[in-house]
């Protein structure tokens, strides 16, 4: 009994030495440290770069947290009296322990992403969704108003593969082994038709765009045999205009028109700027508007058999599309996409109109304003969103994080964030910023008119 009781005091003092903590504090420290480090292994198909709920939640982290309270408890409880001189260092302890709770709480339970909002010509879309960093599901639309999103979850025998359920049938998507299709999207204006395109000569359904009587097409990177076949070839296998955007190896983009007779112009494109050609014809104004690089995932259906391309695509921008295809045509049970997880708002935002402010006699931004109504479920507020002035939306603080006005259509991005247990943090900072000035100032004062102290070991 008494070995029993010498072995239980051992382990009670070593728990609660101050060489004990330091060692768990590095610790925590150093797992902080290798975490921040981009890309980190949560990352899923180089799509994520930083997991931060997973690596928070993970079981060492919260494992060293967990030692690292009790430690912090068993030595103020142990080696600290309480008494009036020494409520300090109770109230700093207290405060330690309370914000590595906070902590956690918030580093496990905080949404982040962004939301974004489309100028169309009926004003500017509503802001009702967040998407989510560090998430990738599959987004199944049947028809235009229903959404359902498929979470993705690894294969237990297969950590390259994720496998979703769209369909009750199962879908196994390859993670690992995604290649990027080159893609620019363009806005194409044809008399009073006016669309945005995705052209890329990799992914099916995108390779060109058919007018009435004329073609456009992508062609990236091209070879120099291809760029001579293009410039020089015969072009009787074409009976009708076609336009060919072609990039150079600086990254200048330019149109190749080819007519039947063989005939063949050349116009220079610029981002954001319409430039006009001839086709059939007509008069047709091509404005690109960004070179994108999409991850193209496999996909397989278990049962029946068939593979799809799934283009990853965050926001579902508008003029993508409908993105799947398979093999064999167009997937007839809805439409795909491989994007981020969406959450609903508490409330929606509406964007009334957007400034970009300068310095006068200068180009140098000073702030970006936008002023926005706020349906909160009730009364309709208008507010203001500036630097470092959010808007806040139930848990979610909407900031700026970027605005495409040269997109079209343009857009406007939201940092869309929460922050779940940040009162209990300041309640933990409050504890430690009023212990330590009592234990350094106060505690001596005290223990001067109380006479000497007697001997105990303390932290």
């Amino acid at each position: 009994m008494e070995t029993a009781l010498s072995a239980l005091r051992a382990l009670v003092r070593v728990a609660s030495s101050t060489v004990l903590g330091l060692l768990l504090l590095a610790l925590v420290v150093l797992y902080l440290s290798a975490a921040s480090v981009p890309p980190s292994a949560a990352a899923m198909a180089g799509l994520l770069h930083t997991a931060p709920q997973a690596l928070y939640a993970h079981g060492l982290f919260l494992a060293l947290v967990g030692l690292l309270g009790a430690n912090l408890l068993l030595a103020t409880g142990l080696r600290v009296r309480f008494d009036l001189p020494r409520l300090g260092a109770h109230a700093a302890h207290a405060g330690t322990l309370v914000l590595l709770a906070a902590s956690v709480w918030y580093g496990t339970h905080r949404l982040a992403g962004q939301s974004i909002s489309y100028r169309t010509a009926d004003g500017w879309t509503p802001v009702r969704h967040a998407y989510l960093d560090d998430t990738l599901i599959l987004t199944l639309r049947q028809g235009t108003e229903r959404d359902v999103q498929v979470p993705l979850q690894p294969v237990p025998d297969d950590p390259s593969l994720l496998q979703g359920d769209p369909w009750g049938r199962g879908l196994l998507v390859h993670r690992q082994s995604s290649a990027f299709a080159p893609a620019m999207q363009l806005a194409v204006t044809d008399g009073n038709d006016v669309q945005t395109v995705v052209l890329s000569p990799d992914i099916a359904g995108r390779e060109s765009l058919r007018g009435e009587d004329y073609v456009l097409l992508f062609r990236p990177h091209l070879s120099d045999e291809e760029a001579r076949e293009l410039f020089e070839g015969d072009a009787s296998a074409f009976s009708f205009d076609a336009g060919v955007i072609v990039v150079g190896s600086q990254g200048q983009a330019a149109v190749v028109v080819i007519r039947p007779d063989g005939q063949r112009e050349v116009h220079a494109l610029q981002p954001g700027s319409p430039t006009e050609v001839v086709l059939g014809g007509r008069a047709v104004r091509i404005t690109p508007l960004r070179f994108l690089r999409i991850p193209v995932f496999t996909a397989k259906q278990r049962e029946p058999e068939s593979r799809f391309l799934l283009p990853y695509d965050e926001f579902a921008t508008p003029g993508l599309g409908a993105l799947v295809t398979s093999e064999e045509g167009p997937a007839s049970m809805g439409e795909l996409i491989l994007s981020r997880r969406r959450v609903e708002l508490p409330g929606e935002l509406r964007l009334l109109g957007t400034e970009y402010q300068t310095y006068p006699g200068s180009g140098i931004p000073r702030d970006y304003v936008t002023r926005v109504e706020v349906d909160r479920g009730g009364a309709v507020e208008r507010e203001v969103i500036a630097l470092n002035d959010p808007v806040r939306l139930g848990p979610f603080q909407l900031s700026h994080e970027s605005w495409l006005p040269a997109s079209d259509p343009q857009m406007v991005i939201l940092s869309a964030a929460t922050a779940p247990g940040l009162w209990a943090v300041w309640v933990g900072c409050a504890l430690i910023s009023l212990g330590l000035p009592w234990a350094f100032f106060v505690k001596p004062l005290l223990l001067r008119r109380g006479g000497p102290e007697p001997e105990r070991s303390e932290a």
